[in-house]
């Protein structure tokens, strides 16, 4: 059987989620069979859901292979090779083979990044890939011009999957200074912190003036996020023409 002790990642478009990036894995590379999914979020530093979150598979046309091979296969998760016959064997190499030349999955010898996912996705769904990406492009190219505190607060707005750990990795968002500060105030004066926390949120780093965020920083930060992930967009959007 060709795809022992390989991966086999293929697309399918997540419609219960707020990304549409979904990465259907085939994993051969022990001795049992298993399947799992991701759903990507649009930057590629987080996913969405993972792990057995294979009900976001849904049963649209476009995802009607990925979702076949799932249902026929699902009983024999975590059964050990040894339990398949020759003829189960043949079978699901051919299966698997009609996933490939189907639906652009691609067969590796180890796990693979995130920013790949989405481009083993983008390949598969151009058209779609290219619509999702441009939206968040012409979001972001719409805040191009405005203080950082307002373009973030402009982009949440937008309800982008993934943006606050996004900006996480630039130091922007850090969700462990604001559990800091919600710790101070619950020594403090535990009874205040309902309407302590509705003054802020995931940005709450620049937010609490008290602290003294300094702003020029903020803008500097703020400013290379934006310039990566538009560019970050716009490979996306190329690649799929």
């Amino acid at each position: 059987m060709k795809y022992l002790g390989k991966h086999v990642f293929v697309p399918f478009i997540s419609e219960e989620t707020d990304s549409p990036i979904g990465v259907f894995e085939i994993d051969l590379t022990e001795r049992y069979f298993s399947t799992m999914a991701d759903i990507v979020e649009p930057f590629g530093n987080d996913i969405e859901e993972g792990g057995q979150c294979q009900e976001n598979i849904t049963d649209n046309q476009q995802n009607t292979n990925v979702k076949l091979f799932y249902n026929e296969w699902n009983y024999k998760h975590l059964e050990p090779f040894s339990s398949f016959t020759v003829e189960k064997m043949n079978e699901l190499e051919s299966d698997i083979d009609q996933l490939v030349e189907k639906n652009d999955a691609v067969v590796t010898t180890n796990d693979v990044s995130l920013s790949t996912k989405i481009d083993i996705w983008c390949k598969h769904f151009s058209k779609t890939a290219n619509e999702f990406y441009g939206k968040i492009l012409k979001v972001l190219k719409n805040n191009t011009d405005f203080p950082a505190e307002t373009a973030i607060d402009n982009l949440y707005g937008e309800n982008i999957a993934g943006l606050a750990e996004s900006l996480q990795d630039y130091r922007i968002v850090d969700d462990d200074y604001a559990a800091m500060l919600i710790r101070e105030k619950a020594e403090d004066d535990p009874l205040e912190i309902p309407s302590y926390v509705k003054d802020f949120d995931e940005s709450s780093e620049y937010h609490i003036e008290d602290y003294g965020f300094n702003d020029a920083k903020l803008e500097e930060s703020f400013n290379d996020w934006l310039d990566d992930q538009i560019d970050f967009c716009k490979e996306r959007i190329e690649t799929t023409k």
